[in-house]
């Protein structure tokens, strides 16, 4: 995997300048840190969806960057917005631009593997041997 922390770290060798979401791992990690307050991730997640939303397409590219974050480091909070986040992410995904639909595509791939994890993640919490009951049946 090329990218260290998607959306947050650059690409291996990446050298773009002026790009807003470059930021160090240690900040990246701080996004999964229980010292952020529940107002801080609801902003962060508001921000990234009026990113997703926006006309500009640069704007576009770093709202599915910041949702690749936010879905490796809060997946909670994705999953509890997975409904309000599909809707954009479809159009992005559809996108003439190819680095839009690309990234769409990939923020995807991020948000189908986080919420599978978060499912599981809550199946184990809750009602685990739900499950097996169903299969010996």
């Amino acid at each position: 995997d090329d990218l260290t922390v998607p959306g947050i770290c650059s690409k291996k060798g990446d050298t773009e300048e002026g790009s807003s979401h470059l930021r160090t791992e240690t900040e990246a990690a701080s996004l999964g840190s229980p010292l952020l307050s529940i107002e801080e991730q609801e902003r962060l997640l508001t921000e990234t969806q009026q990113r997703l939303s926006s006309e500009e397409w640069t704007e576009q590219f770093e709202g599915l960057n910041s949702l690749q974050s936010l879905s490796k480091f809060l997946p909670t909070l994705v999953a509890s917005k997975a409904s309000a986040l599909t809707a954009p992410l479809g159009v992005l995904v559809q996108s003439l631009r190819s680095s839009v639909s690309r990234n769409g595509i990939v923020t995807a791939g991020y948000l189908a593997r986080g919420l599978t994890e978060e499912l599981e993640r809550l199946e184990e919490q809750g009602d685990g041997g739900g499950r097996e009951t169903e299969k010996t049946q």
